[in-house]
Parts: structure tokens; C-alpha cells; sequence
């Protein structure tokens, strides 16, 4: 069965501070699923706790009766470690009726980190 798969960016590439508190991104469409990578690199100096990588769902894009789905397990501590964590979410969240997502990260303590995810969603089936 072909399908169209479109690319979307649930959270840019960009530093997370120490004592940076939560970013996030904009809640996405799900569509007929949606295949998500998280990742987190730490710098030269590790952090002494890591930061936290997050999916949420919602019932449309304003976010409405968002919760969360799924937490990362905790990443390495270790200087210039990178970690990656995939998840997949399927049509209407995963058996519920989601219609959206969004990617949310935590800091860390200790050093600052890179925080980045990307998403590739099926938009039809024909």
C-alpha cells in the first residue's frame, strides 16, 4: 500500500542551558503516524544530571488536554556523548484519540547540552 511520508521538526537543533527550564516545541499533527528520533548531546564537560527528552499528546494543535506519553530513559553523563531515542506514535496516538504532538526538553544540571528532534509523519495512504 504507497504511502506519502512528509518530514516535520518537532524541535530545531539549539543549546539547553543549565537551569534552563522546559523548551518545546509546537504540537504536530500526527496524521496516520508519526516516527520520532530525540536526541540529546552532551558537551565537552558531561552534566551531572541530564536533561530530560519528552513526548506529549494532544487533542489539536492549541494543545488542548496535553499529556505525557512517553519520558526517555536517562541519557549518558558522559562528555560529548550523544544519546538517541526513537518513538513512534500511530494513528490518533497510539490507540487513543490524539490528534497532535510535541517535543518537550527538560535541562540539565552541571553543563549545558544540545537538544534537537526530528519526525517523519504519513500524511495519506492511497
Amino acid at each position: 500500500m504507497p504511502r506519502t511520508i512528509a518530514s516535520q521538526a518537532p524541535y530545531a537543533s539549539a543549546s539547553l542551558a543549565v537551569g534552563g527550564g522546559t523548551v518545546s516545541g509546537s504540537f504536530l499533527p500526527i496524521n496516520y503516524g508519526v516516527s520520532i528520533n530525540l536526541k540529546i548531546t552532551n558537551g565537552a564537560t558531561g552534566p551531572t544530571a541530564a536533561a530530560l527528552a519528552i513526548v506529549e499528546v494532544a487533542d489539536d494543535a492549541a494543545g488542548t488536554n496535553a499529556g505525557e506519553v512517553f519520558r526517555a530513559p536517562q541519557g549518558d553523563l558522559a562528555a560529548n556523548a550523544v544519546n538517541l531515542w526513537p518513538y513512534s506514535l500511530a494513528p490518533f496516538g497510539g490507540g487513543g484519540d490524539w490528534s497532535h504532538y510535541r517535543v518537550r526538553f527538560v535541562a540539565p544540571t552541571g553543563q549545558a547540552v544540545t537538544v534537537a528532534a526530528q519526525a517523519s509523519t504519513t500524511t495519506a495512504i492511497t
